[in-house]
């Protein structure tokens, strides 16, 4: 599942946008989106904790820009603000996205020359092919006041007997309240709750995952720049997944930072190319009367993790067709909110691993809102 952690101070925005953390899973309400980490699985707050190695964190589209989601209206929440070929705006908007990642590494998988008898799930690439699915439904109430649904499915091709690896991610509500500020800046505050409709919240007994964002935006000429800082708590009734049965230990607060560039080709508006970075903390429940099961084996109760990721991508807008409007995004990432993002703690050894062979990967987005 995809799932966006006190954050860095970013030194500077690469101008060249992860996918959908505001409306839903990161990035815009339309828009591309950077990485961004958090919690377990792409839908869920706690879903696919990270490994007990402290290498790969699942994170959630509540949490990031992503490529798909954003509670705030930034310089690519908004397609009619970006498409040329847009008619006047409508106080409604609905759309659909799909989106097939592929790792770049795709030999470090169970079965393989290391380990030919292994478990078919136990090898580091599991995810090496996996494919997701959003709809969303927006309504601005006011012209600087939007709610928004989301939804997600995501496929895997690795599933149990009897399984099609396609499920159900959260369902994620939000609230955006945009302010315009002098020197045409915008800043954003939104709200976002979750409805705990997918299998790791299941597991995890999340009610609900609940998160505010802070975000500032402005474009200069061809150069939109945005950044996205934000605070979320889970709300669950058991501690671990699994209640304590020896399993990993559930996600309890997140804080983070998300920073994104977008540069839009003078010689035409609708093709656009950028880069994204972010960071986050993640706080773990401490399993009562069993603080050795951690999220890091080599502490002895929940060390505080730190996820990284980034991305950079081109994005073209097409032409709006009887109110369609299509956008195809091809990107290179360092991780996202469906493939998760990589831990700074590996084993209890702080490392900073570029395109870290779990998460690294390409990603395809085709959409078209209406």
């Amino acid at each position: 599942m995809r799932l966006i952690s006190a954050g860095i101070v970013v030194g500077s925005l690469l101008v060249a946008s992860l996918a959908s953390a505001a409306d839903g899973k990161g990035g815009g309400d339309n828009g591309k989106g950077s990485a961004g980490g958090s919690s377990g699985s792409a839908g869920s707050s706690a879903g696919g904790a990270a490994s007990q190695s402290g290498q790969t964190t699942r994170v959630d589209p509540q949490t990031t820009p992503d490529d798909t989601e954003s509670e705030n209206a930034g310089p690519r929440s908004d397609v009619d603000k970006l498409d040329p070929f847009a008619s006047k705006s409508k106080s409604w908007e609905v759309g659909l996205a799909f989106t097939t990642h592929r790792l770049v590494v795709q030999s470090d998988l169970a079965g393989g020359t290391a380990d030919p008898t292994a478990e078919p799930g136990s090898g580091a690439g599991t995810d090496k092919m996996i494919n997701d699915y959003e709809g969303y439904i927006r309504y601005d109430i006011t012209k600087n006041d939007r709610v928004a649904v989301r939804a997600y499915m995501y496929q895997r091709f690795l599933a149990d007997s009897g399984e099609n690896g396609v499920r159900f991610d959260d369902i994620v509500l939000t609230y955006s309240h945009t302010f315009t500020l002098p020197k045409k800046f915008n800043l954003t505050l939104g709200l976002l709750a979750t409805i705990p409709t997918s299998y790791d919240s299941y597991l995890a007994g999340t009610i609900t995952t609940t998160r505010f964002t802070v975000e500032a935006d402005r474009r200069f000429g061809p150069l939109s720049l945005d950044a996205r800082t934000y605070v979320g708590y889970d709300i669950q009734s058991e501690e671990s997944i699994g209640d304590g049965a020896g399993y990993a230990p559930n996600t309890l607060a997140h804080v983070g930072i998300v920073a994104d560039a977008e540069l839009h080709m003078p010689f035409h508006e609708p093709l656009s190319v950028g880069a994204g970075i972010a960071t986050g903390y993640t706080w773990y429940h401490n399993i009562s009367g069993q603080a050795q099961v951690v999220q890091d084996a080599t502490f002895a109760t929940q060390p505080i993790q730190q996820t990284y990721g980034g991305e950079v991508y081109a994005r073209y807008l097409m032409p709006s067709l009887a109110g369609f409007k299509p956008d195809i995004t091809l990107a290179y990432a360092m991780g996202d909110a469906t493939i998760g993002y990589s831990n700074v703690l590996h084993d209890g050894v702080g490392h900073l691993y570029l395109g870290y062979r779990e998460n690294s990967e390409f990603y395809l987005r085709l959409a078209v809102a209406y």
